[in-house]
């Protein structure tokens, strides 16, 4: 119990609210690292997606009650760790909405852990999920490209931009500075931008695709 359930102890119930939670976070023993992590993140929804994006394998675990860092916790069969996207898919056969988890490359399992379709599919089974394929794989596959093709045309651009706007002001300096000064100013706001680019280069969303959209 947190603040939270302080707060709302006090409001139903007044003095003896507040002597309840005291009660109750004496006799509930702390949690662990472990622990905390394992409820830390968003509330996952009823059902999530786990898809491995270089393989195109996909499939459905019900993870209803559990946080997004149960995952971070709890690996894989074969040593997989799986991420949170922000965005959500929409289900083909009802409104509902599913999570979308996808494989965590720099996992504490090092660079030797496995993700391949055997995997998954135990994976699945051990959150009472299963694998997709045929139409409905499709589906949700269209669903989630699409949406990773929309965030890298969304994230060049920006990219594109800001190479254009450093450039044109390297161009204003020069003409600004003849001789050099102020050059130095610049040359570290264009390592600054350099740093922000990394994330992209890094992440199995974004990485490696540039080159597509020329």
């Amino acid at each position: 119990m947190g603040y939270t359930e302080k707060q709302q102890a006090e409001i139903a119930l007044g003095p003896i609210g507040t002597g309840i939670y005291y009660l109750c976070q004496w006799i509930s023993p702390p949690l662990s690292n472990s622990q905390r992590l394992e409820q830390a993140g968003p509330l996952l929804a009823g059902w999530s997606l786990a898809i491995n994006l270089e393989t195109d394998d996909l499939v459905f675990l019900k993870t209803a009650g559990y946080h997004s860092g149960y995952l971070q916790v709890h690996p894989a069969p074969g040593g997989a760790h799986f991420l949170l996207k922000e965005w959500m898919v929409k289900s083909r056969d009802s409104d509902a909405n599913f999570n979308v988890l996808y494989v965590d490359d720099y996992n504490e399992e090092g660079p030797d852990f496995q993700c391949t379709r055997e995997n998954l599919v135990e994976f699945s089974r051990w959150w009472n999920g299963y694998e997709l394929t045929g139409d409905e794989k499709k589906y949700y596959l269209t669903l989630i490209k699409a949406i990773i093709q929309r965030e890298e045309k969304e994230a060049n651009d920006r990219y594109r931009a800001q190479e254009e706007a450093d450039a044109k002001n390297l161009e204003e300096l020069k003409a600004k500075y003849p001789n050099g000064i102020g050059l130095a100013e610049f040359q570290e706001m264009q390592d600054q931008h350099e740093q922000r680019h990394m994330w992209r280069a890094d992440d199995p969303f974004h990485s490696g695709r540039e080159e597509d959209d020329d």
